[in-house]
């Protein structure tokens, strides 16, 4: 994905319009943004169970679930334990808002990279799935509509979709600290996030890690192909 805003933005470099260049490269600057702030707060959700080191795997997790029996204590292990819970939390909670206003930000910058887009949506209205029914109105924009709708109709979107709203304006998700040893060599943890309803859709529980590592690269691989087809049209 990257690799295709860099030559978006080699793209975006070389036309004559200074004031279009500079409002396309801050939407540009904001993604990228976006992607190392999500990337930050994925590193650290994980981070602060990794408190246990120096140890062998079956020291760990004895460790671990000292930790877990001590959860409702008033000790200081099971208070660094409850604080280690919500920090992953709300890290995961923070990686997923990051993730899900990429959508919005990539609407801005293809609307502002085709000029016969100019004054078609109103400013505040400017959106992912807004941009889609603007773009459906020219056949020539086809392969992009296709590309954006492969990321909306994809299931890791509607699961960050349902998610988020739902944590923003419903309410939060409960989740499970969860604890495998199911690999001799690795102690995994990590957050089970439970099933919930948004939208009509019940979307059932899964692991925090899933989210943070296989939805997010998926989506990436969404947004490089929207970026390829952008770049498509630009040098038409």
């Amino acid at each position: 994905m990257l690799k295709a805003l860099k030559t978006l933005n080699e793209i975006l470099n070389n036309i004559d319009d200074t004031a279009k260049k500079k409002l396309v490269g801050n939407h540009l600057d904001a993604f990228y943004w976006k992607i190392y702030i999500t990337d930050y707060h994925i590193e650290e959700s994980v981070k602060v169970f990794n408190h246990h080191e120096g140890i062998s795997p079956e020291e760990e997790y004895i460790e671990i679930v000292k930790d877990i029996f001590n959860y409702h204590s008033k000790s200081p292990n099971g208070l660094n334990y409850r604080i280690a819970v919500f920090k992953s939390e709300a890290n995961l909670i923070a990686a997923a808002q990051s993730m899900h206003s990429l959508a919005d930000i990539c609407a801005h910058i293809i609307y502002r990279s085709l000029n016969d887009l100019q004054n078609t949506i109103p400013e505040k209205n400017i959106g992912i799935k807004s941009l889609i029914r603007e773009l459906k109105k020219k056949s020539k924009y086809d392969k992009i509509v296709l590309a954006i709708k492969g990321l909306t109709d994809s299931n890791e979107f509607k699961y960050l979709e349902g998610y988020v709203n739902t944590a923003k304006h419903k309410s939060l998700i409960p989740t499970t600290h969860t604890v495998s040893f199911a690999h001799k060599e690795i102690v995994e943890q990590y957050l089970s996030i439970n099933e919930f309803e948004y939208d009509g859709i019940i979307f059932t529980k899964l692991k925090s890690s899933e989210l943070s590592n296989l939805y997010f690269n998926n989506l990436k691989n969404q947004y490089k192909e929207i970026f390829n087809a952008l770049c498509g049209l630009l040098i038409e």
